[in-house]
């Protein structure tokens, strides 16, 4: 048996010991491949890398994922129109330009550039093929979509020495054969000449819009 007193001791002295704490292996900290990895030291744990970063792109002309917008939606190709309009300006010839407007003609004589593009009017919608002098003294402005035929022709105009000139006249017309413009070609050389029946022969005389 024991006594009162020794009872009382024992009891302080289990009271006085300290808690059972839980052991974690220590960690350190190292370099690698210019990284910084968490290493488990005397553990069963594997270190691992650092997770990549996923980033968006929201560069214009690219969607979130990084691809090209422009791949899912390819620019239309040219249309006939289109492709006149670029023989035109790439001939660098001059022409007689004449638009027949509601109470208003407009005639003048110019090559159809040296500046050409495409664009969308904001106001409209409608797509416009503009042709333009360097200085932008001359603009030529087409809507694309309103034209239905273009046609090519050649007549002789008597002159008053008796002699004739050889008109050689594109005309650009609407769906319902109503005059947009024409254009006279201004350059009565035989290359000039040479180059207008090329356009005949690759399109005809003429040509409906796609």
């Amino acid at each position: 048996m024991f006594s009162a007193p020794m009872m009382i001791k024992a009891a302080c002295f289990l009271f006085l010991l300290p808690a059972p704490v839980a052991s974690f292996a220590p960690f350190c900290r190292t370099a690698k491949f210019g990284r910084i990895v968490d290493l488990a030291v005397s553990s069963g744990f594997q270190a691992q890398e650092p997770r990549k970063l996923r980033t968006s792109t929201f560069a214009l002309g690219e969607s979130n994922d990084g691809q090209s917008a422009e791949a899912d939606a390819p620019a239309p190709s040219p249309s006939k129109i289109d492709n006149i309009l670029k023989d035109l300006h790439d001939a660098a010839l001059p022409f007689r330009i004449i638009v027949i407007g509601e109470g208003a003609i407009l005639e003048t004589t110019s090559v159809l550039g040296p500046h050409m593009a495409s664009s969308v009017s904001k106001k409209t919608g409608e797509r416009l093929v503009t042709l333009a002098s360097d200085d932008r003294s001359f603009e030529f402005h087409l809507k694309v979509d309103k034209v239905g035929k273009v046609t090519f022709s050649e007549k002789d105009k008597p002159l008053e020495n008796g002699g004739k000139k050889t008109m050689r006249i594109c005309r650009f017309l609407s769906e319902e054969g109503g005059p947009i413009c024409s254009l006279i070609l201004a350059d009565s050389s035989e290359d000039a000449a040479d180059w207008f029946r090329g356009l005949t022969i690759r399109y005809g005389y003429e040509v409906l819009s796609d």
